[in-house]
């Protein structure tokens, strides 16, 4: 769209026009003689028009044309250009000014482009961004970012502290110097990274968080790490424990044509050693069980009665630790497709650690009633205890292969949990509540 600032046509031909009106009047009027003068005074009048004429297409229509640019700059019309004017320095200034606003329309359209584009990769991306303004509060939460962060989809971040976002965490946001990451661990097992960078806005710096889940790359390096170990490890063990036993065994034979004394020691020395390198074989067989971990045999199962045959194994070891075990369950069925054997290991071992999170019982505790306790419903079996809670420090490192509060803990018991649930698709999390019970959790769909 081009807008004319040009002489228009109808002012050049109202003036002519107007000239030889005023001739004929003057000629019907005055007597010839003084005619002359009059059409002199005419002349005269024509040529002022004519060099004023001259002048509003040299002068008045270039800087009009200027101050027409200005007003379409001012209000961002990129699209309407200048058509020329005639003259060539204020064509010039035309041609410049309709080049800038073809390129600036071009720079316009493509940053709008790039907007979408970047408003579209942040709705979809995995990657979770929250943006900082120049007072470190949050003013933009991507979807990812809401979902890896656990907020609700009503969170409005116009202006909201940062920590807010920090009590989500185990350490401060502000703690961190720029480019660094940090990694912690959720109560369902799933690993969250995030790193501090910055970007520039309108030549201002400002502050971004990134947020990434590093589940299945942890997971998948954790196993690949403690199956090489455990297999290294299995292989030395088996491999000594397997000679040595040998050995015993035949000093055991060869100790049948000794003294009574000295076979009676010497018995007495192998049955010890033999005893430990079993011991050692069935520790070592232990860890060998996450590697050898076999695909669920799904069937359709009934729950309720599964956990009644492991409160029954496990209520030994219950009384022993003054522990009163309960289970909590509907009326109907609570049937569920998994494999039968592996999810009672699960449950086992769930009561296990609950039962073995009460310390030795003292006076104090006495008093205190110590239980343990199934749920069950369609949807969700839930393990929980009232005894110690879990400490944050404690809640970031757990499932984490090897890691264990026990004082004669392996730290296995967790990681075949986690793959046991993993491999049936169930989603689980283990935390101590508001009310200071700690409850593992798992559902199913």
């Amino acid at each position: 769209m081009k807008k004319w600032v040009g002489i228009p046509l109808r002012l050049l031909l109202s003036g002519g026009a107007l000239l030889a009106l005023a001739a004929v009047v003057l000629s019907l009027i005055y007597p010839p003689v003084e005619t002359l003068g009059l059409y002199l005074l005419l002349a005269v009048e024509s040529a002022m028009f004519i060099f004023l004429c001259f002048l509003h297409a040299k002068v008045v229509l270039p800087i009009r044309a200027v101050g027409d640019g200005m007003d379409m700059l001012r209000s961002q019309d990129y699209a309407t250009t200048l058509a020329p004017v005639g003259q060539p320095d204020a064509d010039r200034v035309v041609e410049l000014y309709n080049a800038l606003m073809h390129r600036l329309k071009k720079e316009r359209l493509k940053l709008e482009e790039r907007d979408n584009f970047l408003s579209l990769v942040m709705e979809v991306t995995p990657i979770g961004f929250v943006v900082l303004d120049y007072d470190m509060r949050i003013v933009s939460v991507n979807p990812a970012a809401r979902r890896l962060l656990e907020l609700p989809d009503d969170y409005s971040p116009t202006h909201r502290p940062l920590s807010e976002l920090s009590a989500k965490m185990p350490f401060k946001l502000e703690d961190l110097s720029e480019g660094e990451s940090r990694t912690w661990r959720l109560p369902t097992a799933q690993v969250r990274r995030i790193t501090r960078m910055r970007f520039f806005d309108r030549s201002f710096s400002r502050l971004f968080f990134s947020i990434e889940s590093l589940t299945e790359e942890v997971r998948s390096a954790e196993k690949e790490a403690y199956e090489k170990l455990i297999r290294l490890i299995a292989h030395e063990v088996n491999n000594s424990t397997a000679g040595i036993i040998g050995v015993l065994n035949t000093i055991g034979d060869a100790a049948d044509d000794t003294p009574p004394a000295i076979e009676s020691d010497t018995l007495e020395a192998i049955a010890v050693c033999r005893d430990r390198c079993m011991a050692m074989n069935r520790f070592i067989t232990r860890f060998a069980e996450v590697v050898k971990l076999p695909e669920p045999t799904l069937s359709d199962v009934d729950l309720v009665p599964l956990c009644e045959r492991c409160l029954t194994l496990m209520q030994p070891m219950a009384v022993t630790a003054a522990v009163e075990l309960r289970m909590q369950k509907g009326q109907a069925p609570c049937r569920v497709r998994c494999d039968n054997e592996q999810i009672e290991q699960v449950v086992i071992n769930m009561l296990r650690n609950a039962i073995e999170s009460f310390a030795p019982v003292d006076e104090a505790q006495a008093r205190k009633t110590r239980v343990v306790s199934i749920s069950l419903d369609r949807r969700s079996l839930i393990v929980e205890d009232n005894g110690a809670p879990i400490s944050q420090e404690v809640a970031t490192r757990l499932f984490t292969p090897f890691f264990s509060t026990k004082p004669n803990g392996q730290g296995i018991g967790l990681v075949v949990i986690r793959e046991v649930l993993l491999h049936h698709g169930w989603a689980f999390s283990l935390a101590t509540d508001s009310d200071g019970w700690t409850r593992f959790r798992c559902s199913w769909s």
